[in-house]
């Protein structure tokens, strides 16, 4: 199952519509979710937690938007990215994956109900882009 690109256009902007900025709705979401991951934005954004946080919501939109274009070249960033943010930065692999997570339920909160075709490609685009953020890729 795959949304066209125009669908992920579409998406994104309903929610965008509905919600205006998603970093907000995403982050008190994640933090939700992922309470210890409050210090770690404010930690690596040096006192800027919130601007590392818009940069990291626009990274995971902009993955998920390019996916369609090319699937290969966003699990290579993912892949590239993950062992840093891991291995050096002390980020949790369930921390990074439920920021993805986060974006994605923030924005499936403004699909439709009675558009059960759009919630399904939306989580399995959802799902392709955790499968390169499974545990064993670092």
């Amino acid at each position: 199952m795959k949304i066209a690109t125009t669908g992920i256009d579409t998406t994104l902007e309903r929610a965008a519509e509905h919600l205006g900025d998603l970093t907000p709705h995403v982050m008190a979401l994640y933090l939700q979710r992922h309470p210890e991951a409050a210090a770690l934005f404010n930690d690596l954004g040096l006192g800027e937690g919130s601007q590392l946080e818009g940069r990291m919501v626009e990274a995971v939109v902009y993955f998920l938007m390019e996916w369609q274009h090319s699937p290969a070249a966003v699990r290579i960033a993912l892949l590239d990215t993950l062992p840093h943010h891991v291995r050096t930065l002390g980020i949790p692999i369930p921390a990074f994956r439920g920021l993805v997570t986060a974006v994605f339920d923030t924005v499936r909160t403004t699909i439709p109900a009675a558009d059960p075709h759009e919630l399904e490609a939306w989580e399995h685009l959802h799902q392709s882009l955790l499968a390169p953020l499974h545990a064993g890729n670092t």
